[in-house]
């Protein structure tokens, strides 16, 4: 069965989209999400290298220039150090961290954006480290290229909210229950602004598409 992403844009090759379209389960459904068990704090050594390729790939996804993407994940991690203690295991450590990394690259637009600075796109999609060298002919990766072109102009078009959660969703992978979790809303509101993120993604993906055939 294919993806939602491979329906969309078979060049790109993304993370496969767990079965977030089911309907939640009764207690989901309901004011909240069931709490989980609370586990050790984890150390930082042991977030950073948990976290970090995850990191790393979602500040490049929601459009922070090349040249900055560094110093981003740095203040990314920054954050995760001071909050560290008061992590309750409620969500996984790489949901809460993708989490923190949507708020400080969300300031870090919004500071751009106050400066009438524009803000440009990164250059790819995907994450190289996700390709070794050899894996793809030269016609796939040409395909592969242009669909991320494609993936990074609607998602920098979206505004920041639907932006960061399509991409924790269709790209990370991860499931509305775990990002409800990480946020503390109900999933719910997740399910809705999801919705409405793949409608402004499709909208444009289809204007895209009607400017090339003509």
């Amino acid at each position: 069965m294919p993806t939602w992403f491979e329906l969309h844009l078979p060049g790109l090759v993304a993370t496969p989209r767990p079965a977030d379209v089911e309907p939640a389960s009764p207690h989901e459904a309901g004011a909240g999400i069931a709490p989980r068990a609370a586990l050790p704090v984890p150390s930082f050594e042991q977030v950073y290298a948990e976290a970090f390729r995850p990191v790393w790939r979602l500040v490049r996804r929601m459009g922070v220039v090349d040249t900055l993407v560094d110093d981003v994940v740095q203040d990314v991690f920054v954050v995760v150090y001071r909050k560290l203690p008061a992590f309750n295991g409620e969500s996984s450590v790489k949901t809460w961290v993708l989490a923190i990394t949507t708020g400080v690259v969300r300031n870090y637009r919004r500071a751009w954006r106050r400066k009438g600075a524009g803000f440009a796109l990164a250059t790819v999609v995907e994450d190289p480290d996700s390709i070794s060298d050899g894996a793809l002919d030269p016609h796939q990766q040409l395909s592969r290229a242009e669909a991320g072109k494609i993936v990074q102009q609607l998602l920098d078009e979206m505004d920041d909210d639907k932006a960061s959660l399509f991409i924790l969703v269709e790209i990370e992978g991860l499931t509305a229950a775990e990002i409800a979790r990480a946020f503390g809303v109900n999933v719910q509101t997740i399910y809705s602004r999801l919705a409405a993120a793949r409608r402004d993604f499709e909208r444009g993906l289809r204007r895209i598409q009607h400017r090339e055939r003509r």
